[in-house]
């Protein structure tokens, strides 16, 4: 912390470097401040000093955590808002996990790979080698809080992943949710139609989720103003609602994210009228988490979609890349991985896309129309004046003729974005 290539005299210039006296275990600034140095070994040398300030390294790693921690509580005590800083590798000790949950904890958060500039290339290139993708490595050089033991037979990811909620299981001990003559059983983001294909939103779709919503421990308002916190969690998703200066942890916003994902499955199967492969749900389930069922209901992406036309769904899914009018980078991004996702979950023959042929000409109503105002216009070129009612009658063909090609165009712009 104090000495070595990124302490503290390393980090300043020379005409600003404190003075260290190890002795002393004190550091001092020319400007009259002093830090004073503690050891977590020594927990009951922290009382009777006080500070404004404090910075705690490797907390994580302290053998005497609680008791250091408390005394430290004691000693902050001087100033408007004493503050302490703690930098450590996030290891699953019950000290750290406690601070996390405190809702006036800012957590940060940062990878061995953010400063790789000052680091051998051959040290991060061993690194990811040797230890890239392992428990160890997603602790050490990734900075990810690893609550569980990797042997336990049942670990809290599994547990949340498949959590009945309480309001779940009393809707459906009350009644299930249907449509047509088909019942539908709904579970924790996943779906099933009696007698067929049950359809689960995969984690890959949740990480899709989790990606472009991204996390954010405070309430916010998004691109379309709409009060935002959590994993992109809105009070139109239900409870909770989100107000002005709301904020919510990392695992309360997991916890929200699932049960909102639970939700959106629901109205999705209510929707469709085919079944789906896993990926093929949990694309549209994302798709539907950012844009509301409202949305889906009316969009070409569910209707080509109940008409089997699996095709066409990447197509149709890259229109709604806009919010307020404007076309926004990370939806455009968003739209792409949710139609690879979706496009990755035909290897079932039954969702393999018919080809396309297209509409024959003879069959074009826009051609038709254009043929029509094409023979009206000559017979009106040719034979001259046809009297009063003729001619109101070849215009009101002509008009009739041009508004059906625009309604013909707008129709295939909201479908095909063509």
């Amino acid at each position: 912390m104090i000495e070595g290539m990124s302490g503290l005299l390393a980090v300043h210039h020379d005409d600003e470097r404190p003075k260290y006296e190890s002795s002393r275990r004190l550091v001092t600034w020319d400007n009259g401040s002093i830090a004073q140095v503690f050891s977590a070994e020594e927990p009951e040398s922290l009382r009777g000093p006080q500070f404004d300030a404090a910075w705690c390294d490797e907390l994580a790693k302290w053998k005497k955590g609680s008791d250091v921690w408390t005394n430290l509580q004691m000693a902050l005590r001087l100033g408007e808002e004493p503050v302490a800083c703690v930098s450590t590798t996030p290891r699953p000790v019950k000290l750290l996990r406690e601070l996390m949950k405190n809702a006036d904890t800012v957590v940060t958060r940062t990878k061995t790979f953010d400063n790789a500039a000052n680091l051998s290339r051959s040290f991060i290139k061993d690194m990811v080698k040797q230890y890239g993708g392992t428990r160890w490595g997603r602790q050490e050089l990734e900075g990810e809080l690893i609550d569980d033991d990797p042997d336990a037979l049942f670990r809290r990811d599994l547990i949340e992943q498949f959590r009945m909620r309480k309001a779940l299981l009393e809707r459906m001990s009350r009644r299930p949710c249907g449509f047509g003559s088909k019942s539908v059983q709904a579970d924790y983001g996943s779906c099933r139609w009696n007698g067929g294909l049950i359809m689960r939103m995969t984690e890959e779709g949740i990480a899709l989720i989790k990606i472009f919503e991204g996390f954010r421990d405070r309430a916010y308002r998004d691109p379309a103003g709409i009060l935002t916190i959590g994993y992109g969690h809105t009070s139109a998703a239900g409870s909770p609602q989100v107000t002005t200066g709301m904020r919510m942890s990392e695992r309360e916003a997991e916890t929200v994210l699932r049960n909102d994902v639970g939700k959106f499955s629901r109205e999705v199967t209510r929707l469709l009228r085919v079944e789906l492969s896993d990926q093929q749900f949990s694309a549209l389930v994302s798709f539907t988490y950012n844009v509301g069922p409202e949305n889906l209901q009316r969009s070409s992406v569910l209707e080509a979609i109940n008409k089997k036309d699996f095709a066409s769904v990447p197509r149709r899914l890259a229109l709604w890349t806009k919010a307020a009018g404007r076309v926004l980078p990370g939806l455009v991004k968003r739209r792409a991985a949710e139609a690879a996702l979706f496009v990755g979950g035909e290897s079932d023959s039954r969702h393999r896309p018919e080809p396309q042929t297209g509409k024959p000409a003879t069959r074009s109503t826009s051609i038709l129309a254009a043929v029509v105002i094409a023979v009206l216009s000559a017979l009106q070129a040719v034979f001259g004046d046809l009297g009063p009612i003729l001619a109101v009658m070849i215009m009101l063909g002509i008009s009739a003729s041009l508004a059906w090609i625009v309604i013909e165009r707008i129709r295939k712009i909201r479908k095909d974005g063509v």
